[in-house]
């Protein structure tokens, strides 16, 4: 990454672009490549990765996290969103739990807490940012989680199910309950579906040892996903519980992809293909190629995650068309695929690495029908790397140096002067390198209960005001299995966030150097699209609508129509919150359309807003827009086998939370109560018998649905309004005003207004307080108290729109983090706790910032189980380099 910079400037030195000597259409085609990527760079590319303390959980713990947000073409941490979206979604493409968070000095992180009741499964962790959705879900990060549950556990359940043969498929389901209850006889009513489509319904008894069991034939021909919904007919127990049924693999897809994209008669050619089957999965596949006439033309093999290449000679004298037949290794499955057609007339590209440089070729069919004029461009993250202009058999071969390319994947593509592409071939540039951060400890081994000091530190910088924002976790070896293979932030920010479709183990291809896990590494960019950027798009001027706003701030919008239903053109809109102090004023368009922006606020915060008709009428309605949110689409596919948690994870897990002060779930069948509730307020409060209160039923009894909290304040004896001032008979100042326990002293015109637009409709309690009654408040009650209380949240959520020109309403706001809590064992009697330390995340810090001039250090305390802890700092250094380093920390036995 560190050749970046330079690397443009390079190019034009080293490799032979536009000379003076050549045509004015060939420097046309370059300067108009030029122009129309410097066009295309101002408009800004987001990518987002989130790193977690662990690959799995269980219900009642804390999903950590901390995300980086990044320019997707300098991979620097300078994008211009201020917000990051972060939704757990589970396998029915629903969104359990969504979540804002703002970036901070430090970057953006958060936390997900699990309710104890959260049902066991896999999961989908997804991210993104406003503006990424220009892009398409597709691009958004995504991370597979599973979660299991040892709490919520009341009736357990297991499942398994046993393929037969004409694609039958036997489901045998178990439940056990913890306190030991014989469900013998239960009767069970299941449901099954294949995507939204109920298949099937019916009620059996479970047999002797609980279980149930029957069998349905599978449609092999509708790829839907089948799940079962369970429930008890019983009236002992309440259950409900969802099976999603793992795909079985009764065919498969295979691919076959001619290198550049066309397969070329006359010569030595190319052809990558990939399998996969039918749960999202890559296969193994062998088969072989055979021509129209059923002559074997070569055998082919998958080498790794279903993919594979072939390399022969074409030269057909008539159109010939190919076809392979394959079979799914491991089984009798096979499937007859027929061929891309060869063309007998085009252009290709051909690459190939060779002692750390590419070698590209422009192949045809026939050299003499060679176009006239044609162009090789790269490009990498957007960002336009050279243009070659071939115009003669000399050009048509030519090396690239790698270490003149930058890291990560590099597209080359052959194009015409109307900038048409002929051909394109897609490249990954490695720049092995040594570790930018180093891990030391100052112990080589620990005890239980013992500190450890850990200390980072930036090395091999060019640049002395390097930086580099990380997250660190420490995650215990026995109970926490981390995937060497899986995602990571190198892997996602090179390769993954660019690449359309699900890439199997990314990691895997980094892990080494090895020529055969280059060659792996290049038949994933045979096989993969490349969909983010339109090379011709982008020379022909062509971008894209962008709709989607790069949030900066949060804001509130809406219309106001008149009492005709037209819109309200000028009308006064007031936003107030008043536990912030937040108070926003705009005026709606000709359209009655408005919005309130530069604003910031919390999650579960609730805003009062009122319109008025510009003379200051009540006249109008408000309609505010609701929060929509991009659909779940593209969810990666979940590996049955891939990530198993150890047998005792989950005890472990249920056993801390109870520790904790965790309740247990209990289920019980539904009633229904009906009773008047009535609660007074002076009841619970300290101003029981103060004053001269007003509320509940006596609020709406005494006023009119139309007015104010300032309307019920000029009714307490000795209070008066007076030029926009409240008043109080025998006091020099302003009272103090009390609104949901937050206090304004020295009243303003912002707080009048606050008064005058609460609706008696959302106050629960307004009280006035005077002489010996406020004295509870010292000398800020000297001029009087004025009390009022709003409605909770939820008496608003049934109907957020009260009256004309006035809604109560809660949008989403920014997530307020917990602190990852570490126990300390400084004394003796903290070390000699008999509470057991459970912890499986041992340390978790989303906040470091490190620095080429200092190291940093951070300390924890080890738990109780000896054993090896893993240490996986991840970050990205100000100048765009990623990095993801491990280490490990040896715990012995006292």
């Amino acid at each position: 990454m560190r050749h970046g910079l330079q690397f443009f400037l390079l190019f034009l030195l080293s490799f032979r672009l536009v000379s003076v000597a050549q045509s004015v259409a060939k420097e046309d085609f370059a300067e108009n490549a030029i122009h129309q990527f410097q066009r295309f760079n101002q408009l800004p590319v987001e990518k987002v990765y989130l790193q977690t303390d662990k690959p799995y959980y269980s219900a009642g713990e804390n999903i950590w996290y901390a995300a980086y947000l990044v320019d997707g073409m300098t991979l620097q941490s300078n994008a211009a969103s201020r917000y990051v979206y972060v939704e757990l979604i589970n396998q029915s493409d629903s969104v359990c739990y969504r979540y804002k968070i703002r970036r901070d000095s430090l970057g953006f992180y958060g936390n997900l807490l699990l309710p104890s009741d959260i049902p066991a499964g896999d999961y989908h962790l997804r991210a993104y940012t406003w503006w990424m959705q220009n892009a398409g879900p597709a691009y958004f990060f995504q991370k597979n989680l599973t979660i299991g549950n040892a709490i919520d556990n009341e009736i357990n359940t297991t499942v398994h199910y046993e393929a037969g043969g004409d694609n039958l498929l036997m489901a045998d389901i178990g439940f056990v309950s913890h306190s030991g209850v014989s469900f013998h006889n239960v009767k069970v009513n299941y449901q099954l579906f294949q995507g939204q489509k109920k298949i099937r319904s019916h009620t059996l008894s479970l047999d002797a040892t609980g279980h149930l069991r029957f069998g349905f034939k599978a449609d092999t021909t509708n790829n839907d996903a089948y799940h079962i919904l369970l429930t008890f007919d019983d009236p002992r127990y309440t259950y409900h519980h969802v099976l999603y049924v793992p795909k079985e693999n009764h065919t498969f897809d295979l691919q076959f992809f001619p290198e550049g994209g066309n397969w070329l008669n006359n010569g030595f050619r190319t052809l990558a293909f990939k399998a996969v089957g039918q749960n999202g999965l890559s296969v193994n596949v062998s088969g072989t190629i055979f021509n129209q006439k059923g002559d074997s033309i070569i055998s082919f093999a998958s080498i790794h995650k279903g993919m594979g290449a072939v390399t022969f000679y074409i030269s057909d004298s008539i159109p010939t068309r190919y076809y392979a037949i394959a079979h799914l290794q491991g089984s009798s499955i096979t499937k007859r695929v027929n061929l891309p057609s060869v063309l007998r007339q085009g252009v290709g590209l051909s690459m190939s690495l060779l002692h750390q440089q590419w070698r590209y070729q422009i192949i045809t069919t026939n050299s003499s029908i060679m176009p006239k004029r044609l162009y090789l461009l790269a490009q990498s993250r957007g960002k336009l790397l050279f243009v070659e202009p071939i115009t003669d058999s000399l050009h048509l071969e030519g090396i690239v140096p790698e270490d003149k390319l930058p890291e990560g994947i590099v597209q080359f593509i052959l194009l015409d002067e109307q900038y048409n592409p002929l051909s394109e071939r897609l490249v990954f540039v490695k720049h092995p390198a040594e570790s930018i951060v180093t891990i030391t400890f100052d112990k080589k081994q620990y005890l239980p209960r013992q500190k450890v000091q850990l200390t980072f530190a930036l090395k091999n910088a060019d640049d002395s005001l390097m930086q580099a924002h990380a997250s660190v976790a420490v995650t215990d070896n026995n109970t926490v299995k981390l995937d060497s293979a899986a995602d990571n932030i190198y892997t996602n920010l090179l390769l993954t966030s660019d690449l359309k479709g699900y890439i199997e183990d990314p990691a895997y291809y980094f892990l080494s150097d090895s020529p055969e896990r280059n060659q792996q590494l290049d038949f994933l960019m045979l096989t993969q699209g490349w969909t983010r950027f339109n090379v011709p798009d982008i020379l022909k001027g062509n971008i894209p609508p962008h709709p989607f706003y790069i949030e900066e701030g949060q804001s509130l919008s809406g219309r106001v129509t008149n009492i005709l239903g037209r819109p309200a053109k000028d009308a006064q809109i007031i936003a107030l919150q008043m536990k912030q102090k937040i108070v926003r004023r705009t005026i709606a368009d000709q359209h009655g359309r408005f919005v309130l922006d530069g604003i910031s606020f919390p999650d579960s915060t609730l805003f009062l807003l009122q319109a008025r008709t510009k003379h200051g009428y009540a006249t109008v309605d408000l309609h505010m827009d609701k929060d929509t949110f991009p659909r779940v689409a593209f969810m990666h596919p979940f590996a049955s086998a891939k990530v198993t948690m150890p047998d005792d994870y989950l005890q472990m897990m249920s056993k801390q939370f109870y520790l904790e002060g965790g309740e247990r779930v209990y289920h019980l069948k539904e009633v229904t109560v009906t009773a008047s509730l009535h609660q007074s307020f002076d009841d619970n409060t300290l101003y029981a018998g103060m004053g001269n209160p007003i509320q509940g039923s006596d609020l709406e009894k005494r006023f009119s649905p139309g007015q104010t909290v300032l309307d019920v304040i000029q009714t307490f004896p000795g209070v008066t309004v007076v030029g926009g001032q409240i008043q109080v008979r025998g006091s020099r100042g302003t009272p103090l005003l009390i609104i949901d326990d937050m206090q304004y002293q020295d009243m303003s015109d912002d707080e009048v207004d606050m008064l005058s637009s609460m609706n008696v409709g959302e106050v629960e309690y307004v009280n006035f307080l005077h002489g010996v009654d406020a004295s509870i408040y010292g000398g800020l009650g000297g001029n009087g108290v004025i009390i009022v209380r709003l409605k909770s949240g939820a008496d608003f959520a049934s109907n957020p729109i009260v009256n004309g020109g006035l809604a109560i309403i809660k949008s989403l706001g920014y997530l307020q983090p917990a602190q990852f809590y570490s126990p300390v064992y400084q004394t003796v009697e903290q070390k000699d706790d008999p509470k057991p330390d459970l912890r499986t995340t041992i340390y978790w810090n989303p906040s470091l910032l490190l620095n080429i001039k200092k190291p940093l250090t951070c300390h924890f305390y080890t738990a109780d189980t000896p054993g090896a802890y893993t240490v996986t700092i991840e970050g990205i250094t100000n100048d765009g380099e990623p990095f993801h380093i491990q280490s490990l920390i040896r715990v012995s036995a006292k």
